[in-house]
């Protein structure tokens, strides 16, 4: 970020010794350069309203307008170089803005687990084996991530806020993601499941409150349902094994950061009969991919 900080005081320098304009009014735009380093840091002043902060400082006294613009344009590039520099991510399609800071989703599974720990006493079937072997070994958020005997990191991506893990000796996995919608606060899905005798899916959806701290929102209405037969593939008829059964549905945040993957599990013994009547149950069943609506704060049907 000091970057274009040094590009904006050379442009002010360079257009003062051009223009005729005293040096000491370029005292306005560093301090205005200062205080927008440390505002542009939280996410709160974007590239754009830079460029029209200088673009006023400059106003040119008998400076060439070809000289002008290309002052402007030095300075308009610095500012995108140094946003590129300091994590500035450009927005999957289907989240809101065209720049955004991009996710340090260290911190929300850090504040996850932060949670995850005071939690887990009270709700205990909300959490994976993988996170309370962690407590039990006393790992902070910090060591779980890193240490391959308590979790197998899958995938980390803080350009969309992706992150994805597993127990080191179970078939539990963790994926989270956090949505940005277009009015509020971001929004951290988080899915668990694991799978021996069945599978035991699960879904929450928190919010970062002032203080770091994650609040759970139980009526947050993101998520469509589904009836069982939506999840047939087309062409397919309803088995015998499958009527009058509602699948568990799980929702899985994509890598991409653009959506959800919703899919159904009807039990063990309902598939397992349907991978004997037919070649396997995949060729009955279906995945649906959900799309973030970020207008309206939801996941939007196929």
């Amino acid at each position: 970020m000091h970057l274009w900080i040094v590009i904006v005081i050379g442009g002010v320098v360079l257009a003062a010794l051009m223009s005729g304009i005293p040096l000491r009014a370029t005292r306005a735009v560093i301090h205005a350069a200062n205080a927008g380093a440390r505002a542009g840091a939280a996410g709160a002043i974007k590239p754009h309203s830079w460029a029209m902060t200088v673009r006023c400082c400059l106003r040119p006294r008998g400076l060439p307008a070809a000289t002008t613009m290309a002052v402007m344009c030095l300075l308009i590039a610095g500012c995108r170089s140094a946003d590129d520099a300091a994590g500035v991510a450009s927005v999957p399609s289907g989240t809101p803005g065209a720049m955004v800071p991009a996710v340090d989703i260290h911190e929300w599974f850090a504040a996850y687990y932060a949670y995850a720990k005071a939690d887990l006493q009270a709700h205990p079937e909300r959490y994976l084996p993988v996170i309370f072997n962690a407590v039990d070994a006393g790992a902070d958020a910090e060591r779980l991530l890193a240490d391959g005997q308590l979790a197998r990191v899958e995938a980390i991506d803080h350009r969309v806020g992706f992150l994805a893990l597993g127990g080191a000796l179970d078939d539990s996995e963790l994926t989270m993601a956090v949505y940005l919608p277009a009015h509020g606060t971001p929004r951290l899905l988080v899915s668990s499941s694991i799978c021996v005798d069945g599978c035991d899916q699960h879904v929450e959806v928190f919010t970062r409150e002032a203080s770091g701290q994650l609040a759970l929102l139980p009526g947050h209405g993101m998520l469509p349902t589904f009836a069982p037969e939506e999840f047939l593939r087309p062409g397919v008829a309803m088995p015998l094994q499958f009527q009058g059964v509602t699948p568990l549905v799980d929702y899985r945040p994509q890598a991409d950061g653009r959506g959800l993957v919703a899919s159904a599990w009807f039990g063990d013994e309902a598939e397992d009969a349907v991978r004997q009547s037919q070649e396997t149950a995949n060729g009955v069943t279906r995945p649906l991919e959900l799309h973030w609506d970020a207008a309206n704060g939801v996941f939007a049907r196929p």
